[in-house]
């Protein structure tokens, strides 16, 4: 369990950084798909099911990532990655910006690139901008590292 600094209090209700009025997030693959040919990942509770890298899916809470990677190089990687511990570290180390003193709210986001010779995983907190006349909804986002791996 986490700390109310990292995304659980001790009601276990979830509480994310920087966006503790919502109870989910997104995990987003940024993929280059010249250099990546195909991969598979397990994001979840015990026995969750094998998916394809692709696009946004939503979750309530933090977990270990597995990833099998293939390069149209023949390269091939197989990463297990504790992305809640690295959250944790991330609320340590940086000050997460907070949506909930917006009333204009916006979302969070586990954004996973995958790069020729890089893994990178970052923290987004995208906030919604109010502007102009008409008013105009866009978005500001705040990037916080969580993980970086060289890729041989």
């Amino acid at each position: 369990m986490m700390t109310t600094s990292g995304c659980a209090n001790s009601s276990n209700e979830f509480s994310l950084p920087g966006n503790p009025n919502l109870s989910d997030y997104t995990i987003n693959f940024d993929i280059d798909w010249k250099v990546f040919e195909s991969g598979t990942y397990i994001y979840g509770p015990e026995g969750t099911e094998v998916r394809n890298i692709s696009g946004r899916t939503g979750y309530q809470s933090f977990y270990d990532l597995t990833l099998d990677l293939k390069f149209k190089d023949g390269r091939k990687y197989h990463e297990k990655i504790d992305v809640q511990s690295l959250i944790v570290e991330m609320v340590k180390n940086h000050e997460i910006h907070d949506l909930s003193a917006d009333n204009w709210g916006g979302m969070t986001i586990l954004n996973i690139s995958i790069k020729k010779d890089q893994l990178i995983i970052d923290y987004i907190v995208s906030e919604r901008i109010k502007k102009g006349n008409p008013v105009r909804v866009l978005s500001k986002d705040y990037f916080y590292p969580v993980f970086e791996k060289t890729l041989d």
